[in-house]
């Protein structure tokens, strides 16, 4: 039996942060999205009220080890694990992908009325 590892509410918000920031348009599938910057994502948590220290620990450390995020040069992106997403996890997401948090200034791609 595979361990599920379960999130911290500061990992967890972390991760839906990043998962905003890549994701942009909700037409493609998450992964592997686009590339973000770590200092917009610390930044807006931090702005929320989130610990820097917590969330810089979960971008990483916590978060590339789940490889959930990795590190591309000055970026970041999804990691693999996110292509692993269940097919209903993704699609609950696209349903609610206007409501992910993303850093401020980031810019979607949602679906229109009727669209597939």
């Amino acid at each position: 039996m595979y361990p599920v590892r379960r999130l911290s509410p500061t990992q967890s918000l972390t991760f839906a942060m990043c998962l905003g920031a890549a994701w942009r348009d909700v037409r493609l599938p998450p992964y592997p999205g686009e590339r973000f910057e770590r200092a917009e994502i610390i930044d807006a948590l931090v702005d929320i009220g989130a610990d820097s220290r917590a969330v810089k620990d979960a971008l990483d450390t916590e978060l590339p080890l789940l490889l959930l995020v990795y590190s591309d040069g000055a970026h970041l992106r999804l990691g693999p694990a996110a292509a692993g997403l269940p097919d209903t996890f993704a699609d609950a997401l696209r349903r609610m992908h206007h409501l992910l948090p993303r850093p401020a200034g980031e810019t979607t791609r949602h679906l229109e009325d009727g669209e597939p």
